[in-house]
């Protein structure tokens, strides 16, 4: 069938006269995924690369020089986790990813977006009251924006129209 099984000697004793048997218990093997994104677990450190139903362990955490290890996500994770462990009587597939934080990068700068159509909102002025012609594009928009929210209740219809004052919509 082309799957892996994993065996577990382990010996079998009849309590009411005492005889024991050796047995094999053959269960399927599953893999685990790692995406360590650059990082490594220490020399004398190994995660296992599959796992049976019978099998129960804790995930050693990798490092990366100059990042802080956040956590673990991926199979059977809700938020990232520092601690996984995988529970006897699991199975399936599994695949975590470890996540990095860079101590020296600013908190508040944004990834800059590869989508063309990612816009964002910038001031129209600098702190020297000059305007930001240097980043106007063919894109700007040079009046105020403006959108509208409309409001149903019941049968009567509410349509506010909101102005953005003093920011200028430029596409990145």
């Amino acid at each position: 069938e082309g799957r892996e099984y994993m065996a577990d000697d382990s010996t079998l004793m009849n309590p009411s006269n005492g005889l024991t048997k050796n047995y094999v218990l053959i269960t399927p093997a599953y893999p685990i995924n790692y995406e360590l994104d650059g990082g490594n677990l220490a020399d004398d450190l190994v995660n296992p690369t599959s796992y049976s139903r019978v099998d129960s362990f804790k995930l050693n955490n990798p490092a990366k020089e100059g990042y802080d290890f956040i956590g673990w996500t991926g199979t059977d994770l809700n938020n990232t986790t520092q601690e996984v462990s995988i529970a006897e009587g699991s199975k399936g597939e599994r695949t975590y990813k470890a996540n990095w934080h860079d101590p020296n990068a600013k908190d508040d700068e944004e990834p800059p977006s590869k989508d063309e159509n990612d816009y964002r909102v910038l001031p129209a002025k600098d702190d020297d009251n000059n305007t930001n012609n240097d980043i106007k594009s063919p894109n700007t928009y040079d009046s105020n924006p403006l959108f509208y929210i409309a409001i149903i209740s019941g049968s009567i219809l509410i349509l506010i129209a909101v102005f953005i004052q003093g920011k200028e919509l430029i596409k990145r």
